[in-house]
């Protein structure tokens, strides 16, 4: 039975026991970082092949409807989400922190070559307790188990203190944070032509290091409560979630993504955690196309996701620097799936109003959908997304072997 299989139902059914050790490192760390901090919903445990969602009143209580899993408090999910924008470049940046704890993260191009990433913190928010926890168990775990953890450095002085290397607003963040309603975006700044709207402005600690703007757990935990609105309740359902694989995938062990020389990047399947394990390159010329495992500075562990998502949307170059989606209310495109070690092709992303919708007046995160309409399930997890423009492309390059690319191109006009 695969890995996500058992700890989806284990965690729902309330049978997580200590003699559940793994003995495979990628089964520890996801254990950590997915489940350390979950608690038990209130809900009747349910068989893992359930499917939660995609509406609201399709997830028991206390799961989180970006993951299909529980959180620890579910008072948690009535707070709306808090959405940084962190580095990926410059390189120095790296490693990044706090991208385990992300439901979602949107890696979005924004010119020269480069990405950033939006990431999406909701449900539970990463916290100093929470951290300590995680290196309590590093420190008792067997060394085969768990790897040492590094120290952690960036704009705060004390380990697990926040997030660092916030950087600014961009206008492609616009259709995606407003498909969140009510939340935060937290940004170092923006241009004074960028029309996203930014909750908390953060500055950098450091005049001589870029990347040392950041805010701290407990700024993020304000900002969820000080942006809740009792008259437009949370509700960032759409998707569904199950831990049985769908029919109709191909096989898809490693991913190859390409959006410059000096900006590419690996996602390799990891069988027994059933993750795929992201690897980033240099970004140097000296080191193009060398690849390193990702790895979350607050935890020193690798990055891994359940979900990642190629969504190809229109780019609009409205100045060489400055690009608009066309990801809002009422479109949608297409989208490609990676799940369980399979790819799914042929699917639509959609912003198309549903009954929620049309009833409320309010926007939910993007969905995913089949052929016929109906929605994909996702793996219970983590989500990465990719935009792509609508040239960009998504092939197998060995079929036998499972290999797949995604290829970037830029929009026209923009640098």
């Amino acid at each position: 039975m695969k890995f996500a299989t058992i700890l989806f139902s284990l965690v729902l059914a309330l049978t997580l026991t200590a003699g559940m050790t793994a003995t495979a490192q990628s089964d520890s760390r996801l254990l950590a970082t997915r489940a350390s901090t979950a608690t038990v919903p209130t809900a009747t445990p349910a068989p893992a092949s359930q499917t939660f969602g995609p509406n609201l009143d399709q997830f028991p209580a206390g799961v989180s409807p970006l993951t299909g899993l529980p959180v620890t408090d579910p008072a948690n999910l009535k707070l709306p989400a808090v959405l940084v924008s962190l580095a990926n470049f410059p390189p120095s940046a790296r490693p990044l922190t706090g991208l385990s704890f992300a439901p979602q993260v949107y890696e979005i191009y924004i010119t020269e070559g480069m990405t950033r990433f939006l990431t999406v913190f909701y449900g539970d928010l990463p916290t100093t307790q929470s951290i300590s926890t995680l290196r309590q168990a590093q420190g008792t775990a067997s060394p085969t188990a768990l790897p040492t953890q590094p120290a952690v450095i960036g704009a705060f002085e004390n380990p697990g203190d926040g997030l660092a290397g916030v950087r600014s607003g961009r206008e492609a963040y616009v259709p995606i944070v407003n498909a969140f309603p009510n939340g935060c975006l937290v940004a170092a700044s923006k241009s004074a032509v960028v029309q996203v709207n930014i909750c908390r402005n953060v500055f950098g600690k450091d005049p001589n290091n870029i990347n040392s703007a950041g805010l701290t757990f407990d700024q993020m935990a304000e900002l969820a409560e000080a942006n809740q609105n009792p008259n437009r309740p949370v509700n960032y359902s759409g998707n569904a979630f199950s831990a049985s694989v769908p029919a109709g995938g191909q096989t898809a062990n490693r991913v190859e993504v390409f959006y410059s020389w000096l900006n590419q990047a690996q996602w390799q399947f990891d069988p027994t955690a059933q993750t795929y394990l992201r690897f980033e390159d240099f970004g140097v010329a000296e080191k193009a196309g060398q690849f390193r495992q990702a790895t979350d500075r607050l935890t020193g562990e690798p990055v891994a996701f359940e979900n990642v998502v190629v969504l190809f949307v229109e780019h609009v170059a409205r100045t060489p620097t400055i690009i608009d989606l066309n990801m809002g209310i009422g479109q949608q495109g297409r989208a490609v799936v990676f799940r369980n070690g399979q790819a799914y092709t042929g699917l639509t992303w959609s912003m198309l109003n549903e009954t929620y919708e049309r009833t409320t007046g309010l926007a939910r995160p993007v969905r995913l959908r089949n052929a016929d309409g109906t929605p994909f399930a996702l793996a219970p997890g983590h989500t990465w997304f990719h935009i792509a423009t609508t040239s960009s492309a998504v092939w197998a390059t060995d079929a036998a072997a499972g290999a797949w690319r995604y290829r970037f191109y830029a929009p026209a006009g923009a640098k």
